[in-house]
């Protein structure tokens, strides 16, 4: 069977509550964000039907889950990938998939003429200032109270733009079913 737009975008945001959330068992993460970006990559292939530049970020996806999956398993056994360089790599390639993602997802939209397209490039904006900040704040300004505010703040944007992306998908399958009919 073949994946359809709306499902792909429910994939999508089904990723984006992996890459929010963690809930581990001693240090066993049983919501992995390489699974998050498996989702992601899945839906790449219909999305790109409807805009071709995703096609752009197959290996950026491809790179950040495998990058989550070691990293995911290295912690396991209680090894930490934490060097300043690396970090940043990750950092810069992390904002540069999730503001494309989601700016290709706000662009379908708009083409659609749905009403989803302003909430989520407003989303893809706050992800990603909040994404940067957090960065910031861990790198130059080590404050545990302030990196927990940032974090509650993240984890709000993360829902509502889950939320959204649910939304948009049963608006677009209700678009789906119409055509079919």
């Amino acid at each position: 069977m073949t994946k359809t737009y709306s499902q792909s975008i429910k994939d999508i945001a089904w990723a984006y509550i992996l890459l929010c959330f963690h809930f581990k068992i001693v240090t066993i993460d049983l919501l992995p964000d390489w699974y998050g970006y498996y989702l992601i990559y899945t839906a790449l292939p219909v999305m790109e039907k409807r805009a071709p530049s995703v096609g752009l970020l197959k290996n950026f996806v491809v790179f950040m889950t495998g990058y989550e999956a070691v990293e995911w398993f290295l912690q396991i056994f209680g090894v930490e990938l934490d060097t300043y360089i690396l970090s940043l790599f990750i950092g810069v390639v992390y904002i540069y998939t999730h503001f494309q993602l989601l700016t290709n997802l706000a662009d379908i939209a708009r083409q659609d003429s749905s009403e989803y397209s302003i909430p989520i490039r407003q989303l893809r904006s706050f992800v990603i200032v909040g994404v940067t900040i957090t960065n910031i704040i861990n790198s130059f300004f080590p404050n545990i109270w302030l990196v927990y505010g940032i974090a509650i703040i993240n984890i709000l944007i993360f829902t509502i733009l889950s939320a959204q992306l649910f939304s948009y998908a049963k608006e677009e399958q209700k678009r789906e079913e119409s055509q079919v009919n």
